[in-house]
């Protein structure tokens, strides 16, 4: 019986079998000094042990690879929390929901300004009306230019609040990019996260 081995398109060790006769085309005799715990490669043709040079860089290229993932998860984590404080303050990512504030927001502050059309004046009045039915807990008891500056101050967070998020991104990517432990990255993700909890405190109090 002889032991026989299968490689990959790089000439990569992908299997070994032992039998009387190749069990196939893509199949190779083992070198004569293959005792199975060595890994081969494929050289012109012919398997041969791998040196201990190939197996380090082989060894290294698969911890890199590895590392990288556990760097791909981080950002994604990163990623997760800052779309988490989007939705707190600014809200989902709707495009519509959108365009209606950038029309609320025109409408206010041309109501704070003393300019606002009666059609405006008319859309936020209906708008602070629902407000108060629904009890909202500031709106409540506010009046129409309180309203008007409401919307005017939460524009403004939300502008504050989208340099943050980018900021905990861009830097929370660099950050780990350069890491060079799996601890490190770890103290990295937590100091973001207690960072990012402080500032958007701050931002919303």
């Amino acid at each position: 019986m002889k032991k026989y081995l299968r490689f990959d398109e790089n000439g990569h060790q992908t299997g070994m079998t032992t039998a009387p006769q190749s069990p196939g085309s893509n199949w190779h005799i083992a070198p004569e000094n293959f005792d199975g715990k060595r890994r081969c490669v494929l050289d012109g043709g012919t398997a041969r042990l791998m040196t201990d040079t190939e197996i380090s860089v082989v060894e290294d290229k698969k911890q890199r690879a590895a590392f990288q993932s556990v760097k791909d998860e981080a950002i994604h984590r990163i990623a997760e929390k800052a779309n988490t404080y989007q939705n707190k303050i600014i809200g989902t990512d709707d495009p519509s929901r959108a365009k209606r504030f950038e029309v609320n927001l025109v409408a206010a502050k041309a109501l704070l300004a003393g300019i606002a059309t009666e059609a405006q004046t008319s859309m936020l009045q209906l708008q602070l009306d629902a407000n108060k039915y629904a009890e909202h807990p500031v709106l409540k008891d506010a009046t129409l230019d309180e309203f008007a500056r409401w919307i005017a101050d939460y524009d403004e967070l939300t502008t504050k609040a989208i340099g943050l998020i980018e900021n905990t991104l861009i830097v929370g990517r660099a950050k780990v990019e350069k890491a060079v432990s799996e601890s490190e990255i770890n103290t990295i993700i937590e100091q973001l996260a207690e960072q990012a909890e402080q500032q958007f405190s701050e931002l919303v109090n």
